[in-house]
């Protein structure tokens, strides 16, 4: 069995080291003093924009969206490339958007939904969340039994 990078992921692998050393390396000292001071581990609003900017500029965004809304549709194993070195380093970013929110509205959502909500959080233009909580079930999803329609 082969363990390697496809060229194609290795490139894409070289590419988000370079992003990580360039951008957000030099932000670890400022995280780790926010951390240290009881603020928590997070870039500011400045620093998210600005790290946001530059890996839109790489193109960088959208890796593992599907490509009817923008995205690149790139196989989870080049995304194992991406995850290894935004790991790296101690500064917490996701390169937009984030996986496991896509996957869920990728499986749940209809083509008019994809349309609204999905090719726009791909673009970066919204954000995204989840709300997994109720009485009896806390975070646990498998004992949850409210459901939406």
């Amino acid at each position: 069995m082969n363990f390697e990078l496809a060229q194609e992921h290795q490139m894409l692998k070289d590419l988000v080291r370079k992003f990580v050393d360039s951008q957000l390396m030099p932000l670890e000292s400022g995280v780790l003093a926010s951390e240290t001071a009881g603020k928590g581990s997070y870039l500011t609003a400045q620093e998210q924009a600005r790290v946001d900017l530059v890996s839109k500029d790489m193109g960088l965004w959208g890796l593992d969206a599907p490509e009817e809304v923008g995205g690149m549709n790139l196989p989870m194993v080049a995304m194992v490339g991406v995850g290894e070195e935004l790991g790296r380093t101690v500064t917490p970013y996701t390169i937009p958007p984030d996986s496991p929110n896509l996957r869920m509205m990728m499986a749940a959502a209809d083509e008019k939904q994809r349309e609204h909500y999905l090719a726009p959080y791909v673009r970066g233009e919204t954000i995204s969340a989840i709300g997994i909580s109720e009485p009896g079930a806390g975070a646990d999803p498998q004992l949850m039994k409210t459901t939406a329609v």
